[in-house]
C-alpha cells in the first residue's frame, strides 16, 4: 500500500468503531448469563468475530475423547476470556494461537484458575499457550492475580465471578497495570446486574448473576487517538468524529487532554467531538503509559512527528502486546529520519533507515500489529509519501480505518500495483 499526502489540513466527519474492548466484555457477559444479554452495536473487529465464532464452536461442541481446538490467533483478549470460560466448562478444550501468540503471556491467570480448582497444562512453554484444559465446576472462593503484565488476567476471572457459587475476592499481590480496563469490566459488568466492590488491593463479586438486560457497546476512544495524531500532525486540520462519549467508561478518553497539549482542541458535540488543530504544542511531554498502553503508538508517532521531546514511563508492557510496541516504533520511525528524543537521549542525532521500493520510497512495515499501522499513517503528512506492508492488520480493531482516512481528504491510498 502506498500513502501519499494530497493537502495537509484534514476535513470532514470520521465515524469510529464501536469499542471492541466493551463488545467483547458484553460477549463474554452474555455467554455467562443465564438471561437474555442483547448487544446493540456489535463490533466489527476481527476480534470480536473471532470471539464470536469461536464461542459458537464452544456451545455445539460435544462430548469427546479428543479436545476441541480453539484457534485465538493473535487475539490475547480472546484466549484469556475463554482460558477463564472453558475452564469452567465440561469438556476437554485446548486454546491456542499464532507463533506471536505463543509468546505472550497468560501464566498469572493459569495459576489463579488452578487456585480455584481448574484442571489447565501447558502443552508447549510454562507459562504461554497452548494450553489443554479439562473443564470442570469451578466454585469459586479467594484467589490471588498477578496483573503487572496484562489487566486482561482480572477481567477473565471478574467476568465469570457472578455466576460461582462463593462468588469471588481478587487479591492483587503486585503494581497492576491497565487498570482502567478493570474499572471498565465493572463497569459493564454492574451494567447488567453484577455486584462489584472495589477494596484497597481488593475486588469482592458476590454471586449475584447477570440480568437480562439491552446494552450498546460505545465508539472507540482507542481509535480516536490516532485521528487526534492526525490532526495534531497538520497543526490545523479539524475532524468531526461521530458517536464518540466524553463520558465513556473507558480510560483512554484521556486522549483529549492528552492531545490538548500536543495541539488539539476537543469540543464536545451533540453526537461526538469536534477535534481541531491549533497549531501549539508543547516542547516537552512525560506520560505514564502503565494504564493506558494502547495510547503509545499514536503518541509516540505524534511527538516524533512534530519533535517533542518526551519522557514515557510504563511502557515496560508492550514488548507482549500484538508486536513489541516500542521496538517497532522506534524501528519504524528510524525509516522516516524520525526518533523520540527523551530524557536520555544523549543527542538529536537522527537515525536513517535505508530500506526503500524500486521507486526510491521508503517502506514501512506493520509488524502485523494494527496500533502500529494506523500510528505510522498520519506521518505521511509530514514524511511524504511511503508504501506500508501489512496494512490489512488494522481489520483486528478498525477495519474501516483506510476508507475513512482517504475520507478526510488529506492522505491518498494506492493498493500494490497500482497506478495513482
Amino acid at each position: 500500500m502506498k500513502l501519499t499526502p494530497y493537502k495537509k489540513r484534514p476535513s470532514g466527519s470520521v465515524k469510529l468503531p464501536y469499542s471492541k474492548s466493551e463488545y467483547n466484555r458484553l460477549k463474554m457477559i452474555q455467554a455467562y448469563s443465564d438471561e437474555t444479554i442483547t448487544i446493540l452495536n456489535p463490533s466489527g473487529a476481527s476480534d470480536s468475530k473471532l470471539l464470536d465464532n469461536l464461542l459458537s464452536i464452544i456451545n455445539n461442541s460435544n462430548s469427546s475423547s479428543e479436545p476441541v481446538l480453539l484457534d485465538c490467533g493473535n487475539a490475547g483478549t480472546v484466549l484469556r476470556f475463554l482460558l477463564t470460560y472453558v475452564s469452567g466448562l465440561n469438556g476437554r478444550w485446548l486454546l491456542t494461537g499464532t507463533p506471536r501468540m505463543k509468546q505472550r503471556p497468560v501464566g498469572s491467570l493459569v495459576s489463579a484458575l488452578k487456585e480455584l480448582g481448574a484442571s489447565i497444562t501447558y502443552t508447549e512453554k510454562e507459562g504461554y499457550p497452548p494450553v489443554s484444559i479439562e473443564g470442570r465446576n469451578l466454585k469459586g472462593g479467594r484467589v490471588f492475580i498477578d496483573t503487572s503484565q496484562s489487566s486482561q488476567f482480572a477481567t477473565s476471572l471478574m467476568l465469570a465471578a457472578p455466576m460461582l457459587e462463593h462468588g469471588l475476592e481478587l487479591t492483587f499481590v503486585h503494581k497492576t497495570s491497565s487498570f482502567s480496563y478493570i474499572h471498565l469490566t465493572a463497569g459493564l459488568m454492574k451494567h447488567c446486574g453484577a455486584l462489584t466492590e472495589f477494596r484497597e488491593n481488593n475486588i469482592i463479586i458476590p454471586p449475584s448473576k447477570y440480568k437480562a438486560s439491552t446494552i450498546a457497546a460505545g465508539s472507540d476512544w482507542s481509535a480516536a487517538a490516532f485521528w487526534y495524531e492526525l490532526i495534531a500532525l497538520s497543526q490545523s486540520g479539524e475532524l468531526f468524529l461521530e458517536g464518540i462519549d466524553t463520558k465513556s467508561l473507558q480510560g483512554d478518553k484521556i486522549t483529549s487532554s492528552v492531545f490538548e497539549q500536543l495541539g488539539v482542541e476537543t469540543h464536545p458535540q451533540s453526537n461526538g467531538i469536534l477535534i481541531k488543530g491549533t497549531g501549539k504544542h508543547c516542547k516537552y511531554l512525560a506520560f505514564d503509559f502503565t494504564h493506558y498502553p494502547d495510547m503509545y503508538p499514536a503518541i509516540a508517532a505524534t511527538c516524533a512527528g512534530l519533535g517533542i521531546k518526551t519522557k514515557f514511563t510504563g511502557t515496560s508492557n508492550l514488548n507482549i502486546k500484538e508486536s513489541d510496541r516500542v521496538k517497532a516504533m522506534k524501528t519504524e520511525l528510524a525509516k522516516l529520519g524520525l526518533c523520540l528524543e527523551t530524557d536520555e537521549t544523549e543527542s538529536n542525532t537522527r537515525t536513517f533507515g535505508d530500506q526503500i521500493d524500486e521507486a526510491g520510497l521508503k517502506v514501512l512495515n506493520s509488524w502485523d500489529d494494527h496500533r502500529i499501522a494506523m500510528s505510522l499513517a498520519p506521518l505521511v503528512l509530514v514524511c511524504g509519501p511511503f508504501r506500508m506492508t501489512g496494512a490489512e492488520a488494522v481489520n483486528k480493531s478498525y477495519p474501516g480505518f483506510w476508507d475513512q482516512l482517504v475520507s478526510t481528504k488529506c492522505i491518498g491510498i494506492t493498493e500494490e500495483n497500482e497506478e495513482l
